[in-house]
C-alpha cells in the first residue's frame, strides 16, 4: 500500500515540523499517526500526492488480521483507512533522486494495536 506526502508545505503550516521531522526518519523509529493515515495499492494514484515528484512515499505493509477500513473504491485498487494514533514502523528509507524524481521512500510496517479488550475472557 502507498501514501504520499507534498513537500509543498509552507513553513508557516503548523504541519510543517512534523514534516521536516518525517524527512529524518530512520530505519527501526516509529511513527505515530495521530490523524486517520491513508493509503492505496496504486502507487500513480499516491504519486498524485506529489506535485513534482518531491515529498515522501511511505509504502506501508499491513499484516494479516489487521482491523483497518478497507474499500475497492478506486476500481481495482484497494483503498485503505488506519484508525487514528496508528503506530508504523520504519523497516527502511530511500533517497530517490534523479531528472525527474526527488521524494523519500519510506517503508513502514504497520503495528498491530494491542486490544485486548476484544478479547473474550
Amino acid at each position: 500500500m502507498f501514501s504520499g506526502v507534498s513537500v509543498k508545505k509552507p513553513e508557516f503550516f503548523s504541519e510543517y515540523p512534523l514534516y521536516q521531522k518525517r524527512c529524518a526518519i530512520k530505519k527501526g523509529d516509529i511513527i505515530d499517526m495521530k490523524e486517520y493515515a491513508y493509503a492505496t495499492s496504486d502507487i500513480n494514484y499516491s504519486k498524485g500526492y506529489l506535485p513534482d515528484n518531491k515529498g515522501i512515499m511511505y509504502e506501508i505493509e499491513i499484516p494479516k488480521g489487521a482491523r483497518v477500513s478497507r474499500t475497492g473504491l478506486l476500481g481495482s485498487s484497494d483503498e485503505i483507512v488506519f484508525p487514528r494514533s496508528s503506530k508504523f514502523e520504519c523497516t527502511d528509507v530511500k533517497k530517490i533522486q534523479d531528472d525527474k524524481n526527488d521524494y523519500l521512500h519510506v517503508k513502514l510496517s504497520y503495528i498491530l494495536p494491542n486490544e485486548t479488550w476484544r478479547t473474550i475472557s
